[in-house]
């Protein structure tokens, strides 16, 4: 009788541990960025005393234009580690496959880029409606 109480409690606690796993291997869909260059970036920066905006809009200098519902949205989020993450996304872009661009970038605590990457949205039934690096059509 205590082998088949030890038996049923190794049972039970295998089958909750499978379904920890099956639930935390939940299909969590991540973003594919294309890596661009932090060297280059990088040169341009040193020595200036920058904000993480400012850095971005040296990165992405494009302006919107006066035409449309075109926009450009930069969200700066400090992170307990001391890195900084820059988003910009230039939505309703004027081009006939690219409806917007994401481009991201990462700053360490001396304000040095230490990622940067861009992906993009197709104009529906130009290709992908979420963010992506599949090429629009």
């Amino acid at each position: 009788m205590k082998y088949f109480f030890i038996i049923i409690s190794l049972f039970l606690i295998s089958c909750k541990k499978e379904n920890v796993n099956k639930t935390s291997k939940k299909e969590i869909p991540t973003e594919q960025f294309q890596n661009l260059d932090v060297v280059a970036l990088n040169k341009k920066i040193a020595g200036l005393n920058l904000k993480p905006k400012q850095i971005m809009k040296i990165h992405y200098p494009i302006k919107v234009g006066n035409e449309g519902k075109e926009s450009i949205k930069i969200d700066v989020l400090n992170l307990p580690s001391g890195k900084t993450e820059v988003t910009l996304i230039h939505d309703f872009i004027m081009d006939d496959a690219i409806k917007a661009e994401k481009h991201f970038l990462v700053l360490n605590k001396k304000n040095e880029v230490i990622t940067l990457q861009k992906n993009w949205q197709c104009w529906q039934d130009r290709g992908h409606q979420d963010f992506s690096i599949e090429k629009c059509n």
